[in-house]
């Protein structure tokens, strides 16, 4: 998952400009991303944005009464979290590892305690 969006001063810049007939928001770049270190950084280009916004592998974690991700740019990082969270929660998650596309990598096993590929 790479997370790139407008950049929301460039939007504040906007409405401010619609107000007062001011151009402040020339001096924003368009589109935001998220890096590697968790820091947004801007571009002017949106393809610049993309290319380089870090990519997230994504662990979704689905209870019963409610929804959560983590991400990371290490997938190895992801793996024993979310086992070691399954092993001790006392709601049992619905886990599954998605890499920067999206698709999925892996799901743990409940009777296993190890985590099972998904098929490609």
């Amino acid at each position: 998952m790479k997370l790139v969006f407008e950049n929301p001063a460039r939007l504040r810049a906007e409405l401010h400009d619609q107000e007062t007939g001011e151009n402040t928001a020339k001096h924003h770049d368009k589109w935001a991303y998220l890096g590697s270190d968790l820091r947004i950084y801007t571009h002017p280009a949106k393809e610049g944005a993309e290319k380089l916004a870090a990519a997230f592998y994504v662990m979704h974690a689905d209870y019963e009464t409610a929804t959560g991700c983590v991400c990371s740019t290490s997938e190895n990082l992801l793996r024993p979290i979310g086992k070691d969270h399954h092993a001790v929660a006392p709601i049992k998650p619905d886990l599954s590892l998605s890499d920067p596309e999206g698709k999925p990598v892996a799901a743990p096993s409940i009777w296993e305690k190890e985590w099972a590929e998904a098929a490609q």
